[in-house]
């Protein structure tokens, strides 16, 4: 280190002349490797709307929708789990109660451990909040679009 007056030593290779030397490339060889596809399988999936609700005195996660889903199964006064392939939304209505709000998570990772899926993501939203992905899982999402430019 005094020689090199605290100065670092640098040395370069070129990958070429690394792959003799390499143990990982003379387990391997130079053969192409084929990639392989991984496809998640949706078959058999589907959609669910699920209610969160407190108002019998304990928690109780009930199915609201199965199959399509729809804005009307919404209640504001509870937490409302939409169960889509990718994610589960968990929407946190206005009027909910401070205990739906605050089990909303837990509950969400115990509904999904106990459909098998515990790796699926969770999106905990509340009233107000925008989440473009949310608007785009409804089945009625034509049928209200239309409804509002007859109104018009």
């Amino acid at each position: 280190m005094k020689r090199r007056n605290c100065k670092a030593t640098s040395e370069f290779y070129d990958e070429e002349d690394l792959f003799e030397k390499n143990e990982l490339h003379a387990k391997l060889g130079d053969s192409n490797v084929t990639p392989v596809i991984f496809k998640t399988q949706r078959k058999g999936f589907q959609k669910a709307m699920l209610r969160l609700s407190d108002e019998s005195g304990r928690l109780v996660l009930k199915k609201v929708y199965d199959g399509k889903i729809y804005r009307d199964g919404i209640n504001q006064n509870d937490v409302t789990f939409v169960d889509t392939f990718n994610i589960l939304y968990v929407y946190i209505g206005p009027g909910a109660s401070a205990n739906e709000a605050l089990s909303s998570w837990t509950e969400a990772e115990k509904y999904l451990r106990s459909a098998g899926r515990p790796e699926k993501a969770i999106a905990v939203f509340s009233a107000g909040s925008y989440l473009p992905a949310f608007n785009e899982i409804w089945n009625d999402h034509g049928v209200q679009y239309s409804q509002q430019l007859v109104s018009k």
